[in-house]
C-alpha cells in the first residue's frame, strides 16, 4: 500500500485543525478528510436554529453525504470527484448503510440508484481501471471494497423495497454487454492475488474482500440472464477461487468464508446451468439376476419429443409451463410427459432433473384431473344431441359438477379483485321442488357447491375454456361501486361519465405527468358519485330458474380478459357450461409449482449433492445402495463454535463442538432423554442433513423441541437467523409451537391464518405486523402506491364503460370523426350544400336512420364489396346490408380498440397492486427479522417463500417429514439453508395423491412414485441414490404393550416399552384393553342419486361407536376430548359425526372435511349439525378422524369402526393396509 494511501486510513493519525464542513454535516470525506472530526473541538459552538437540533449525527452525515451525488443533474454536469473524494463518499456510504435504521439504509441505496449515485459508481470503476498497479491494493481496501460491502450488505439485499434500487445499481455495474462488469471484477481478480492480509485472523481483509466479491459477482449473475453465457465471467471465478485457495485452514473457520463459499458454489453452478441438458437415452442397466431388463421408449418434453410438441404448453423448461392448462393442451389426445424415478431416464441431470420431476408429477397429480374432466365435458358438449350435462365423475375418480346454458351476463370492476364476471346459469333439478326465495337460499347455503375461492372452469360448444373462480355468491358487492357503474337509471349514456376525461387525455397522447395533475378532481367527482343509486347484482336463490355467481379470472392476462369481453356478447348458437371441481383449491398446490419453477431458474440448492442421483448411480452397483458421510453445517464450523448443551441440560459447561468426543452419559444423566434419542439429538446437530426417524409414541416432538432450545442457545454465535419450523398441516404445527411455548421459547411468530389456537393468535404474523412502525420509505411508497391503484381503477373502469357503449351514438361518432373524417361529415353534418341548417327532431337517432328505420330507397346487390370499396362509397347510396356490414364493422373496430386500452389499464392495476403489496410486506420482513422461531405449514411456505428466502435462516426443521410430499419438502429448502432436520416415520401413513396411477401402492405406478416422501426416500433408496444415514428412537411412552405388541410384531421389531407404559390403569367400562367386535351387518345402500359411490358406510357401526363414545363418556374419567373415533370412510365419518353431534361437540381436521365438501356429503339430519368449534389450546370435543389423517396424534380411548363389508376393498385399493393398521393401532394411549 502507498504511504500516502495509508495515511488516509488510518484514524489515529494526529490532525491539528479542526474541519470547519463537519459540524454543519457537510463533509463527505469521511476518514480521507485531513482535518479533525473530533466533537470536543466544536462542542462549544452555539447552538441555533439552522443547526437542526432535531437530527442526530448519522441524519446530518446521511444529508451531507447525499450532496455527493445529486439525483439528477439539473445543468447536465457533476462535478467529477478525484480518488480521495471517492474514497471519503464510498466509505461513508458503508458507515451508513450499517448503521442499524431503515431510514438510512433505504436513502442510501435510493441515492446510490439515482443518476449522481450511478455517476459516482462510473468514476470509481474507471479510476480503479487507470490506478497504478502499485496503489491498487490499497484503493481497492479503502474504497472498492466499502463499495462491494455496501451493496452486498445483508440486510439491503433482503429488503423488497430496495430490490428495484438494487436491480438499477447491479445492471449499470453490468454495462452493456458486460463490458463494464468484466473489466471490473478482472481488476479486482487480479488486486485479491496482490492484498496483503493477516491470513490468521478469521475476519481479515481478505476473507472480507473475496466474501463481497463474490457476493456482488452473484447478484450480477442472478440480475443478468445473459451473463452465464459469456466466458469471461467462468476466467474471472476461477481467478477469485485462486485467492481462496492460496489461504490456509484457519479460513473454514470463519463465518464470511463460508458465505463466500456458498456463494462461489452458486456461482459456478449457474455458470454450468447450460450443460445440464442431455437427450432422453436408455442407460444400460442390470437386473438383480444379471439378466438386462426391457426399457419401453420414452417421449420426451417439448422440443425433445420425436413428434414434436404435443401442443403450445408443452415444453422442455419447466419454468415456461403455465400452471392452469391451456385448451389445446385441454383437446391434446398425446400423453403427457412424465419422468420415472429413475435419474438415468430423465431428460435433465442432477438436481435440476428432481425439480423437473417434482414439478410434472405434481401438476399432473393435481392439474391433470382438471384437464381430463374438461375434456370429458367439451366432448359431450361437442354433441349436438347432447341437451344437458349432469354432475358425473371423471375416469380419474375426480368428481365434477356442471351448470348448463351458462350466459356472462356483465363484467364489473372491483377495486379489489379487479375483474369480476357476472355469470348466470340454470338451477339444479333439485331446485325445481322448492317454491319460496328462503327454502332455496337454506339449499345453496347448507350446500357445498359454488363456495367462496371455488375452482371453475367456463367452456364453451367451439372448444374453448376460461378457468375462474368464485369470489361471491351473496349478490351484493363488498366493494363500493366504481365511477363507471354508477349511473341513474335516467342518465344518457350520451353524457360522458366519471373519468372521461382521463380516457380523452389518453386519446389526445397526454403525457402520464400531465394526467396526473387531472387526477385530485376526477378522484372527488368520483367520490361524489358514489352516492347515486345502482342496481344490486342477482344472486344464487332470487330466481327459481336462474342463478347467478359472480367470478373472477385466475389468470389476468390480455388473452383471458379479451375472451370474457367477448364472451358477454356471445352468439345464442354457442352454448356454455361452467364446470365446478369440488375440493380442489387452487392455493393449495399453485403456489408449490410456482416455487419449484423458481427453483430451476435460481441454481441455488442446499444440500444437491445428498437430495439428487446421478445418472452414474444408476449403473451396474444400482441396487446396493451406497452410504454416504454428511458433514456438519457450515455455521459449526466456525473456530471455537459449539452448540450449548446447558439449554437442556443441568450442566451448564456441556458443550458439542466438532471434531472433538462429546460425554454421552452426562448428557443422558443431565436430562429426561433416553438413550436412542441422545444420540439423535447430538448426531442430528452433526450433522448438516439429518433424518430421526421415530415409531409412535417415542418421543419425536420431545426431541424436536429439545433441538430448537439447543439451536436457540447457540443462534447468536453461529449468527444463524430465525429457526424455520415447519409441518404439513395446520394442526400440527399449532400442536408444535404450543409445546414450544410451554417450555419458554421467546421471539416466535407463527405465518398463517389458519390456526385454531388462541395462544398463538397473539403471536400471528399479521397481528404481529400491525403493530410495527412503518419507515419514511414504506409510507411513501405506499402511499405513491395508493395513488397509482386509484388512478389505474378509475382508469379501468372509464375504459369498461366505455367498452360497454361502443355501439351508441357518442362512441361511433368519436370513431368516426378520427378514422374516416368523410364519412362522419356524411352522416353528421349540420348544413347542406347550399349552406341551409339541417332540422333534426332527434339527434342520438341518426345513425338508426342511416341503417334504415326511416328510409325504403335501398338498391339490391347481388354481391358484397369489400370494406375497402365500402370505405369509398357514399353512406346514403349503400344498401341494407352493406350498411349493417359497415356498422358491425365500426363497432367492432371501437370495440377492439377500447379492449386493448382496457387490457393495458387491467395490467397496471394488477402492477400497482403487487406494488402495493410487497410495501406492505417489506414490514412483515422486517418482524421476520426479530423473530427467534416461525412456525409455517408447507403450503404458507411456498406461498411466501419470497419473503422467507430473504431472511436468511441457516437452520430448517421439519416435522412429520414422512407425510409430506418430496415437491413441499424441495420448496422448504430455502437457499440460505446450512443445517436440516427431518422428523418422521415413514412406516406410518405416505403423502396423500389424488391420481392413484401415480401412487407407489399401484404397480403401475412404481415408476412415479410421488407419494414416496423425500424423508422415506433418503432413508430407503429405491435402487440408486446414496442412503442417508439416520437415527432411530426405540423408547415408545404411549401405548399398553398389549396394544404395542401389534406394531412391534409386524412393523417395528426393536421397539421397546417405558416403564411408565406398564402401570396404566384399566380402561373403565371395558374389561380388557384391546377389544374387538365382530358383526355381520351389511353396509348400507347406495345412494341411487350418485352416479358412483365413492365411499363406503355401515349404520350398524355408526349406531354402536355412538353407544360406545356415550358408554365410555359416561364413566366419569375420560373427558370428551380423550376419546377417538377412527373410520377409513368419509361416508362413515359424516354419518357418525351427524348422530354424536346430538350430543358431543365435534372436531374434524381440516382435511377430513376437505373430502367430506368434495364428495358433497350432506347430513341427513339438518338440525343435528355441530356446533361450531371455536378456538382453543387443546381441543375440548370428540375427535373423529379417517385413518389416514390421524397420524402423529394421540388419544385415551381409541374407537375404530372398518364398516365390516369394505374393508377388504378398501385394503385392495390402497395396498399399504401395514400403515394404515400401524397409525389405527399405535395412536392409543393407555
Amino acid at each position: 500500500m502507498a504511504p500516502k494511501q495509508q495515511k488516509r486510513n488510518i484514524d489515529n493519525l494526529p490532525r491539528n485543525r479542526a474541519c470547519k464542513f463537519f459540524p454543519a454535516g457537510q463533509c463527505f470525506r469521511g476518514t480521507a478528510c485531513r482535518y479533525s472530526h473530533e466533537t470536543t473541538e466544536v462542542s462549544s459552538a452555539p447552538v441555533t436554529a439552522s443547526n437542526r437540533p432535531a437530527l442526530d449525527g448519522n441524519d446530518r452525515k446521511l444529508l451531507a453525504w447525499c450532496r455527493g451525488a445529486p439525483k439528477s443533474r439539473t445543468n447536465g454536469t457533476m462535478r467529477p470527484m478525484d480518488a480521495e473524494e471517492l474514497c471519503g463518499f464510498f466509505h461513508n456510504a458503508y458507515e451508513l448503510a450499517c448503521v442499524q435504521k431503515d431510514t438510512i439504509t433505504h436513502q442510501v441505496i435510493n441515492t446510490l440508484a439515482s443518476e449522481g449515485g450511478l455517476g459516482r459508481i462510473q468514476e470509481l470503476t474507471a479510476v480503479f481501471e487507470r490506478i497504478p498497479e502499485g496503489r491498487k491494493p490499497g484503493w481497492f481496501i479503502s474504497t472498492v471494497l466499502p463499495f462491494l460491502r455496501t451493496i452486498t450488505h445483508k440486510d439491503i439485499t433482503s429488503s423488497l423495497l430496495l430490490e428495484h434500487a438494487l436491480g438499477t445499481i447491479y445492471n449499470f455495474l453490468f454495462g452493456i454487454g458486460g463490458r463494464r462488469a468484466v473489466a471490473f471484477f478482472r481488476s479486482i481478480g487480479a488486486t485479491l492475488i496482490n492484498v496483503k492480509s493477516d491470513i490468521e485472523q478469521p475476519d481479515s481483509v481478505l476473507y472480507a474482500s473475496i466474501a463481497a466479491t463474490l457476493g456482488a459477482l452473484l447478484m450480477v449473475l442472478e440480475c443478468n440472464q445473459s451473463a452465464a453465457l459469456i466466458p469471461d465471467f467462468s476466467e474471472i471465478t476461477m481467478i477469485v477461487k485462486a485467492s481462496i485457495t492460496t489461504s490456509n485452514e484457519v479460513a473454514r473457520g470463519s463465518l464470511t468464508m463460508q458465505t463466500a463459499l456458498t456463494d462461489l458454489a452458486k456461482i459456478e453452478r449457474r455458470l454450468k446451468h447450460g450443460d445440464s441438458i442431455m437427450p432422453l437415452e436408455e442407460y444400460p442397466r442390470s437386473a438383480p439376476d444379471g439378466l438386462a431388463p426391457f426399457l419401453l421408449h420414452q417421449d420426451g418434453p417439448g422440443a425433445l419429443s420425436s413428434e414434436g410438441p404435443r401442443h403450445d404448453n408443452d415444453h422442455t423448461n419447466i419454468s415456461s409451463i403455465k400452471i392452469m392448462p391451456t385448451p389445446r393442451e385441454i383437446h391434446s389426445q398425446r400423453p403427457e410427459y412424465l419422468p420415472v424415478r429413475d435419474p438415468a431416464r430423465q431428460h435433465l441431470a442432477g438436481f435440476q432433473g428432481l425439480l423437473d420431476r417434482q414439478f410434472r408429477l405434481l401438476r399432473e397429480d393435481t392439474i391433470g384431473q382438471l384437464r381430463d374432466s374438461v375434456r370429458m365435458v367439451l366432448e359431450t358438449l361437442s354433441n349436438p344431441k347432447t341437451k344437458t350435462i349432469k354432475e358425473h365423475n371423471a375416469q380419474n375418480g375426480s368428481r365434477v359438477w356442471v351448470y348448463g346454458d351458462v350466459e356472462l351476463s356483465d363484467v364489473i370492476f372491483d377495486k379489489r379483485k379487479a375483474l369480476q364476471v357476472a355469470a348466470e346459469f340454470n338451477q339444479p333439478v333439485s331446485m325445481s321442488k322448492l317454491t319460496s326465495e328462503h327454502q332455496r337460499k337454506t339449499w345453496w347455503n347448507e350446500s357445498k357447491q359454488l363456495r367462496a375461492d371455488a375452482l371453475l372452469c367456463l367452456v364453451d360448444s367451439e372448444g374453448r375454456t376460461i378457468f375462474l373462480s368464485v369470489c361471491s355468491r351473496e349478490g351484493e358487492r363488498d366493494a363500493t361501486p366504481t365511477p363507471a357503474m354508477m349511473t341513474s337509471a335516467g342518465t344518457s349514456h350520451d353524457k360522458p361519465i366519471v373519468g372521461e376525461e382521463l380516457i380523452n387525455s389518453r386519446i389526445a397522447h397526454k403525457s402520464r405527468d400531465e394526467t396526473h395533475a387531472t387526477m385530485t378532481g376526477l378522484i372527488e367527482a368520483a367520490s361524489a358519485a358514489q352516492a347515486q343509486p345502482w342496481q344490486a347484482i342477482p344472486n344464487l336463490w332470487t330466481d327459481p330458474r336462474r342463478g347467478m355467481v359472480l367470478l373472477q379470472l385466475i389468470d389476468v392476462d390480455e388473452h383471458d380478459i379479451t375472451e370474457v369481453l367477448g364472451r358477454c356478447h356471445k352468439d345464442s348458437n354457442v352454448r356454455q357450461v361452467l364446470v365446478e371441481f369440488p375440493g380442489i383449491l387452487l392455493p393449495s398446490f399453485r403456489p408449490t409449482l410456482e416455487a419449484l419453477q423458481h427453483m430451476s431458474t435460481q441454481q441455488d440448492f442446499p444440500f444437491s449433492d445428498f437430495l439428487a442421483a446421478s445418472a452414474s448411480t444408476s449403473g451396474s452397483n444400482a441396487d446396493v445402495p451406497q452410504s454416504v458421510e454428511i458433514p456438519p453445517p457450515a455455521y459449526a464450523l466456525k473456530r471455537g463454535f459449539s452448540f450449548n448443551l446447558g439449554a437442556i441440560a443441568g450442566d451448564k459447561t456441556l458443550r458439542l463442538a466438532e471434531g472433538q468426543r462429546f460425554d454421552m452419559d452426562m448428557l443422558k444423566k443431565s436430562t429426561s432423554l433416553d438413550d436412542a434419542q441422545c444420540h439423535a439429538l447430538v448426531n442430528a446437530l452433526r450433522r448438516s442433513l439429518a433424518l430421526i426417524q421415530g415409531p409412535p409414541g417415542t418421543g419425536k416432538s420431545y426431541v424436536a423441541v429439545q433441538l430448537v432450545k439447543v439451536l436457540l442457545a447457540s443462534r447468536r454465535e453461529a449468527e444463524m437467523g430465525p429457526i424455520i419450523c415447519v409441518c404439513y398441516t395446520n394442526h400440527a404445527l399449532d400442536q408444535f409451537l404450543e409445546h414450544l411455548l410451554a417450555d419458554g421459547t421467546e421471539q416466535l411468530i407463527r405465518m398463517g391464518g389458519n390456526s385454531k389456537s388462541s395462544i398463538l393468535e397473539p403471536l400471528n404474523l399479521r397481528n404481529v405486523a400491525s403493530d410495527m412502525e412503518r419507515t419514511k420509505l414504506e409510507k411513501s411508497e405506499a402511499w405513491e402506491c395508493r395513488n397509482r391503484l386509484q388512478v389505474a381503477g378509475l382508469e379501468v373502469s372509464t375504459w369498461l364503460s366505455k367498452l360497454k357503449r361502443a355501439d351508441t351514438l357518442l362512441c361511433i361518432q368519436e370513431y368516426l370523426e378520427a378514422h374516416h373524417p368523410r364519412h362522419h361529415e356524411e352522416l353528421f353534418r349540420t348544413t347542406d350544400e347550399d349552406g341551409f341548417t339541417t332540422v333534426q327532431n332527434r339527434r342520438r337517432d341518426r345513425v338508426q336512420q342511416w341503417l334504415g328505420t326511416d328510409s325504403n330507397s335501398w338498391r339490391p346487390t347481388t354481391h358484397s364489396p369489400s370494406l375497402e370499396v365500402l370505405h369509398q362509397m357514399s353512406l346514403w347510396e349503400m344498401s341494407s346490408s352493406e350498411r349493417l356490414t359497415l356498422h358491425q364493422y365500426w363497432v367492432k373496430e371501437i370495440q377492439d380498440k377500447l379492449t386493448t386500452e382496457l387490457n393495458m389499464a387491467i395490467q397496471e392495476f394488477v402492477t400497482a397492486k403487487s406494488d402495493l403489496a410487497i410495501c406492505n410486506r417489506e414490514s412483515d420482513l422486517r418482524c421476520l427479522k426479530q423473530a427467534h422461531v416461525i412456525g409455517v405449514t408447507t403450503s404458507g411456505l411456498a406461498k411466501n417463500v419470497e419473503l422467507l428466502r430473504r431472511l436468511r435462516a441457516k437452520v430448517l426443521l421439519c416435522e412429520e417429514a414422512g407425510e409430506i410430499l418430496e415437491a413441499h419438502t424441495l420448496t422448504a429448502l430455502l437457499p440460505s439453508v446450512e443445517h436440516a432436520i427431518f422428523i418422521g416415520d415413514h412406516e406410518q401413513l405416505r403423502p396423500q395423491v389424488q391420481n392413484y396411477d401415480l401412487s407407489v401402492e399401484n404397480p403401475k405406478g412404481l415408476k412415479y412414485s410421488l407419494d414416496v416422501s423425500l424423508f422415506e426416500r433418503l432413508i430407503n433408496p429405491p435402487g440408486f441414490g446414496p442412503e442417508i444415514p439416520h437415527d432411530t428412537l426405540q423408547t415408545q411412552r404411549r401405548m399398553d404393550p398389549s396394544v404395542a405388541r401389534l406394531v412391534r410384531e409386524t412393523l417395528y421389531c426393536n421397539l421397546q416399552d417405558h416403564d411408565c407404559v406398564r402401570n396404566y390403569p384399566l380402561v373403565q367400562g371395558i374389561r380388557p384393553r384391546l377389544f374387538w367386535i365382530d358383526h355381520c351387518e351389511p353396509e348400507a345402500k347406495a345412494d341411487s342419486t350418485r352416479l358412483m359411490q365413492t365411499s363406503h358406510s355401515n349404520d350398524f357401526e355408526v349406531n354402536m361407536v355412538a353407544a360406545l363414545v356415550t358408554h365410555v363418556v359416561r364413566q366419569g374419567v375420560y373427558k370428551s376430548d380423550e376419546v377417538a373415533v377412527l373410520t377409513p370412510y368419509v361416508r362413515q365419518l359424516q354419518k357418525i359425526r351427524t348422530l354424536l353431534g346430538q350430543s358431543f361437540e365435534i372436531v374434524v381436521s381440516e382435511r377430513d372435511q376437505a373430502e367430506i365438501d368434495k364428495l358433497n356429503l350432506d347430513d341427513t339430519d339438518k338440525t343435528s349439525r355441530s356446533a361450531a368449534v371455536h378456538k382453543t389450546t387443546l381441543l375440548k370435543s370428540v375427535r373423529i378422524a379417517t385413518v389416514d389423517n390421524f397420524q402423529g396424534e394421540e388419544a385415551e380411548v381409541v374407537i375404530v369402526s372398518l364398516s365390516s363389508e369394505a374393508w377388504h376393498v378398501y385394503y385392495r385399493k390402497f395396498g399399504d393396509f401395514r400403515a394404515r393398521a400401524n397409525v389405527a393401532a399405535s395412536n392409543l394411549d393407555p
